[in-house]
Order: structure tokens, then sequence, then C-alpha cells
């Protein structure tokens, strides 16, 4: 078995399945609703107008003990407004927000509309931008 033959043709063969991975759309290998929605770069952290939604979405530990017995199956859903933050898409459609938040809190982890700032509106009555 000679290496010198060898290397090259699994480093061929390891370079034409990265470059096939390209192509296959990020939703269907993203592990998180957050994941699908980043942006590459420029304007927000996230892509604009983007709405996710995995209904067997399961916890990290399950993810990363390789655990798949321990899985607790809920749907995630993550959306992004005009601007690629998160939050409601008609937001900036309507009337201008009451206060804006700024922080990093719970960007990532919180699914569909249980944002910082969607927490607002239930309490003053007034919109938040968060």
């Amino acid at each position: 078995m000679n290496i010198g033959r060898w290397a090259p043709r699994i480093l061929m063969l390891l370079f034409l399945v990265e470059v096939a991975l390209r192509f296959v759309p990020v939703n269907y290998v993203a592990y998180r609703g957050w994941e699908a929605a980043r942006s590459s770069g420029g304007g927000g952290f996230f892509l604009p107008n983007q709405r996710y939604e995995n209904d067997r979405s399961y916890g990290d530990l399950a993810n990363l003990g390789n655990l798949p017995a321990r899985r607790e199956y809920r749907r995630d859903t993550f959306t992004t407004d005009g601007r690629g933050y998160r939050n409601p898409p008609d937001l900036l459609s309507g009337a201008r927000p009451a206060a804006v938040l700024l922080g990093d809190s719970r960007p990532r982890g919180t699914s569909g509309s249980s944002t910082s700032g969607s927490e607002f509106p239930g309490r003053s009555g007034s919109i938040a931008d968060g």
C-alpha cells in the first residue's frame, strides 16, 4: 500500500465532497433556527425577512451526548424583520417603538415571539423594538 498513490486521491475526494456540500441548503443541516437565518456579513446579524420552523427541535445536551433516547422534541420558530433583527416582521410597518432595548441576553435561544422586546406590549401596552 503506497501512501503516495492514495493520499492525493483521498484529498481529491474530500475536496469534491466539500464543493458538493456547499450547494446543500442550510435549512437541511441547521441545528438551530438562528443558524439557518445567519447573515454572512453586512447589515444585521441575521438575514432580513427570514422564517425558520422546525417541529423536531431538541436540546443541546441530547445532541452533545449523542443520546437519541433523551431527546425531547419541541417546535422551534425563528423570524426576523426587514432589517435582519429578531423583531416581529410587521414591526417596521407600524407605529414607532416606545423603547429600544439593547443587549444580547436571549437573541439565539428564544423561539418565535419570545424575545425580550415582545414581552413589553403585554405589560405596558406599547411596542418595544428589541
